[in-house]
């Protein structure tokens, strides 16, 4: 619980990975979020991290290049611990 409060980016949950030194966070895109100024395909999301899904309106999208996120889009994104900074950055 406390990595919710020391990440950058309204994030709304993380979870470890047992056995693999990686996080599952879900971010929350805000009003002024680089993730929401592109298309994912035009985004350069950092090396060691993976979009798994986009949740709007209770409906999930896998993220096809063409695709924007929006505010208030729900993002569940894979992280290594060497690309969470980045990430968070997106969601900044």
């Amino acid at each position: 619980n406390i990595f919710r409060y020391v990440r950058r980016g309204r994030v709304d949950a993380i979870t470890s990975l047992h056995g693999v030194n990686a996080e599952i966070i879900e971010f929350t895109a805000a009003l002024n979020s680089k993730i929401t100024r592109k298309d994912l395909v035009d985004i350069n999301f950092p090396p060691g991290s993976l979009i798994g899904g986009i949740i709007r309106n209770g409906e999930v999208n896998f993220g096809e290049p063409d695709f924007r996120v929006k505010v208030g889009d729900h993002v569940i994104v894979f992280c290594l611990p060497s690309s969470i900074s980045a990430v968070e950055r997106l969601f900044s």
